[in-house]
């Protein structure tokens, strides 16, 4: 009998918790149906370093969509499309938007990180680590090495996505390669101040140290031709001068061509 009474009394229990969760649920989605939107909460997940989307950029961008925001009622937002409609934009690499009960539309982002930034006679445009291609910003400069030059591009600009994949992007992705190692050594990072790319695909290296030019020819055995150079710089310069050449040429096996500047 007293078996009996536990098991009447717990199953009265797990009623009134099922009922409880019940009520309350329906509460809950009740109270967020008339919840009007009072903000837009923007969480730059990647901001402390780079700024090429603001939190003022992305509410401006949702207003003048057009899409309804601010007085509405959370069940009447467009979230997935205002989602759509941010993951449309070449800064950003992933976004996440939400409605929560506090009457807040929360939009959490995270932006594309430039390693190299191009400029063509007919444009420029940054490209990541992923080989995502996208247009410089008109308000921000992100600081990444500065390639100029005259080559021929895999695509029309202005462009936006990823680089194709075929023979014509060879140089850019060998460009990535490069500026992926000057980012992890500390030397040629300093060293190297801007690349020169010409019709040819052959690479031109300004530097630091000195008044001239590094010839690299094309990007294939870059650390092989690197290394090259730094002898050159640790047992010749210090001892012939750094203003000496105007010209170091590193296209030869095993040596580094110095060209002698012409003297007035």
């Amino acid at each position: 009998m007293k078996k009996y009474w536990s098991i009447i009394i717990l199953s009265g229990t797990l009623a009134a918790l099922v009922i409880y969760l019940v009520v309350t649920l329906n509460f809950a989605s009740s109270s967020e149906d008339e919840t009007l939107c009072t903000n837009i909460n923007v969480q730059i997940v990647n901001k402390d370093d780079l700024n090429l989307v603001t939190a003022e950029d992305v509410i401006s961008i949702i207003k003048s969509s057009g899409e309804k925001v601010i007085g509405i009622p959370m069940k009447n937002i467009a979230v997935y499309k205002i989602q759509e409609l941010l993951d449309s934009k070449s800064f950003i690499k992933s976004v996440s938007v939400y409605t929560t009960i506090d009457g807040l539309l929360n939009v959490k982002l995270t932006q594309r990180v430039p390693v190299v930034r191009v400029h063509m006679p007919n444009g420029a445009f940054y490209i990541d680590a992923y080989g995502f291609v996208f247009p410089l910003s008109n308000t921000y400069t992100h600081y990444v090495p500065v390639v100029t030059g005259n080559m021929l591009l895999p695509f029309r600009l202005p462009y936006k996505g990823e680089l194709p994949d075929d023979d014509n992007s060879k140089t850019l992705r060998d460009l990535l390669s490069f500026v992926g190692f000057l980012n992890t050594n500390s030397f040629w990072n300093a060293e190297i101040e801007q690349i020169n790319i010409l019709p040819n695909a052959d690479v031109e290296l300004i530097p630091r140290s000195g008044n001239y030019i590094i010839h690299l020819g094309k990007f294939d055995d870059y650390k092989y031709k690197l290394k090259k150079l730094y002898t050159f710089y640790t047992k010749v310069l210090p001892i012939e001068g750094w203003n000496k050449y105007s010209t170091l040429d590193l296209r030869y096996s095993n040596q580094v061509v110095a060209t002698l500047k012409n003297k007035l």
